[in-house]
């Protein structure tokens, strides 16, 4: 088991930092692994407060994790609509 510090504190200021860039209207890679988890959380608490963003989850941890924080999934065949249509 880590105690605080180290790698644990790298691991988290990575993951909080990352969450960091993301912006309103980003569709958001969930990956896996305690860094990641990190970044959920801080984008759960970025969502709290009015970010308005959709992930996607790669495993069943982050898929749990995102959702137990708050933040609204999708998968990669979604279609969130069209910016130009060309009739035939």
């Amino acid at each position: 088991m880590k105690t605080e510090g180290g790698s644990t504190d790298a691991k988290r200021y990575a993951g909080e930092r990352a969450a960091e860039e993301v912006e309103d209207g980003y569709v958001v890679g969930l990956g896996t692994g305690s860094t990641t988890a990190h970044a959920i959380r801080a984008l759960g608490r970025a969502v709290e407060t009015g970010l308005e963003i959709r992930g996607i989850p790669t495993s069943f941890q982050s898929r749990k994790l995102a959702l137990e924080v708050g933040i609204p999934l999708t998968a990669l065949d979604a279609i969130d609509g069209v910016d130009h249509a060309i009739a035939d």
